[in-house]
């Protein structure tokens, strides 16, 4: 079917572009891949149709960047964020607008700008999540993390029970010199 679609041919230079009189047509191909596009689309459970609506409003590279600025903090698990990103799919483009607005504002402008965009229960909701590594799921609450919520970082003194930052023993140990005061 070589030379039958005009389309196709390369244009030479200063000639100017054929015009058709006849309406536009499909093709068989871009028909195809436009119908299993949507059939796809619709086919897929909820929480791929979400991750699909995700990946256009922000990426997890922004929303890392959006972690540590509203909280100071960035997680130690890397796998944390994108479990943290997949629980606030449904406000994926608010998120996509909430770092536009911390990354192209100056800091000072931040407060008045996220509460004029109504993004302020937003905000506050993220950085409630990964300090206290749960969301609100419903009227349920959903733990992502116990581990590596960041209220045990900010603490600073104390780590969450099970974890032990020495080895087994070390407690009959006295502790390194200047780590107490008293």
């Amino acid at each position: 079917m070589a030379g039958s679609d005009d389309a196709r041919l390369p244009k030479q230079v200063g000639q100017p572009a054929p015009h058709h009189s006849a309406p536009a047509t499909v093709r068989r191909r871009e028909l195809l891949i436009a119908v299993s596009t949507l059939a796809a689309f619709f086919g897929l459970p909820a929480a791929a149709r979400s991750q699909v609506a995700l990946s256009s409003a922000i990426d997890l590279g922004a929303f890392r960047e959006l972690t540590g600025i509203l909280t100071g903090m960035s997680p130690s698990d890397a796998t944390l964020p994108e479990l943290f990103l997949q629980a606030f799919s449904a406000d994926a483009a608010d998120l996509g607008k909430l770092h536009a607005i911390v990354t192209e504002q100056p800091e000072t402008e931040w407060d008045s700008a996220v509460a004029s965009a109504g993004l302020k229960p937003l905000s506050e909701s993220l950085i409630q999540a990964w300090y206290t590594g749960s969301i609100m799921h419903g009227s349920e609450e959903r733990v992502l993390t116990y581990l590596d919520a960041f209220v045990w970082h900010a603490c600073g003194y104390t780590k969450p029970p099970t974890r032990c930052d020495t080895n087994f023993g070390a407690w009959a140990n006295a502790p390194p010199p200047g780590r107490f005061s008293e």
